[in-house]
């Protein structure tokens, strides 16, 4: 299995307090909000302005949220890597790929924006 994250769109490196599923202001999403549009097939309105899946009302597949019929239980540590404002994108791409790797989940990132860490 496979999503993809575009970096143009990809909402990451701006600390938890900002992050969302689906931001509604610019439209861009954090790691887990596309993988729940592409992967466990939730609409944009299921997620607009969530911090976490665990805000979301109506999942449209229950709880606990599944994939391939196996619960994906706590989604903390993609969110603690996708919003870290110290890390540079290849750090936390690396990171992501091992993370999404467990649940057997491939993530392909495409465009070319890239955030380096500002010190």
């Amino acid at each position: 299995m496979k999503f993809v994250i575009d970096r143009e769109w990809w909402l990451r490196g701006e600390g938890g307090g900002m992050s969302r599923l689906l931001r509604v202001e610019d439209r861009k999403m954090c790691c887990v909000g596309l993988f729940a549009l592409q992967l466990l097939k939730m609409r944009e309105s299921q997620i607009e302005d969530a911090k976490t899946l665990s805000d979301v009302r109506d999942t449209g597949c229950g709880w606990p949220i599944t994939l391939e019929g196996k619960p994906i239980g706590s989604m903390s540590e993609f969110y603690s890597v996708n919003d870290n404002i110290c890390i540079s994108d290849d750090v936390r791409e690396g990171e992501l790929i091992k993370l999404f790797a467990k649940l057997g989940v491939t993530v392909e990132f495409t465009g070319p924006e890239r955030m380096e860490v500002n010190r």
